[in-house]
């Protein structure tokens, strides 16, 4: 749909929209990419991060190529569309301190970050040629499994993405889901390609030049609360380089301060195999990925 819109705005107006050759980051607000995987906490992350570098109103969750990869796999021409669309933002939101949007990484990349799809080779071109900034999140690979496996769950129960505010524990016990987990070679097998993923998304932002912060959802939600402050401090200044203000501790309270996914804070609560799963880890190289 998203893409249909792009190319039949491009298309009927092809004499006033700009083209990817006369864009000018100059004229606009800072382009921002988070690059996150499904269940890893970036809305929560893309929400904060709009309130605290003043860009309220400039939607930075919006998931524009989609958040599935079947959805990604039929985009015929993704850079046409993220053209459009930063077009359009930058015309609505000049005084926000950044436009952008989170980009799922599912697409096929090769050890060396090479794409399958030359597609997404020229979006990540483009980026880098125009100065964006892409924070790259993701979480510990076996809490990403439950919360998957959790969000199924709620949605065969007809409570698909309930949330509750942090503080409404009675709200949060309601909705609690517990979940089984794969065992043995299969749950490795798992974990394996998730942590591979992330070693390849690396190595693509290299091979592009790409101006990337790489940072975890542990250490912006559940590290001690000093270098919490810390790391979103050096996050808004990395996407706003000329910042002179840092981020408050009531500031990024405020920002923060929205619900959240329903969700038990340790692994044992919420899965019924937790000890199957401890004995197929223990011992292995996902053995840290247990709390």
């Amino acid at each position: 749909m998203l893409l249909l819109a792009a190319t039949s705005f491009a298309a009927s107006h092809a004499t006033i929209v700009p083209t990817l050759a006369n864009f000018q980051p100059s004229s606009c607000p800072a382009i921002f990419v988070l690059v996150s995987a499904g269940r890893s906490g970036s809305k929560v992350i893309a929400d904060a991060l709009e309130k605290l570098t003043q860009s309220e109103g400039a939607t930075l969750s919006s998931e524009l190529f989609g958040s599935s990869s079947s959805q990604m796999d039929h985009l015929a021409n993704p850079l046409l569309q993220m053209a459009v669309w930063l077009h359009a933002k930058c015309d609505q939101h000049r005084a926000a301190g950044l436009i952008g949007f989170k980009l799922k990484p599912y697409f096929e990349l090769d050890a060396s970050g090479q794409f399958a799809d030359p597609k997404w080779g020229a979006v990540m071109a483009w980026l880098h040629d125009h100065n964006a900034s892409v924070v790259y999140s993701h979480r510990n690979p076996l809490d990403t499994l439950i919360s998957g496996r959790t969000d199924d769950m709620l949605d065969k129960s007809g409570t698909h993405q309930a949330h509750c505010r942090p503080s409404d524990m009675a709200c949060i016990k309601a909705h609690q889901v517990f979940v089984t987990l794969e065992e043995g070679e299969r749950l490795k097998e798992q974990l394996a390609r998730s942590i591979a993923r992330q070693s390849r998304l690396v190595a693509m932002f290299r091979r592009y030049g790409i101006r990337y912060m790489h940072v975890t959802y542990e250490q912006l939600f559940s590290a001690p609360e000093e270098m919490q402050l810390a790391l979103w401090r050096n996050m808004t200044q990395f996407l706003q380089p000329h910042r002179t203000v840092p981020v408050s501790k009531d500031a990024l309270k405020n920002a923060r301060s929205g619900t959240i996914r329903v969700g038990a804070p340790h692994q044992e609560d919420r899965v019924l195999n937790y000890g199957k799963v401890v004995a197929t880890l223990n011992g292995t190289a996902f053995q840290n990925l247990l709390h």
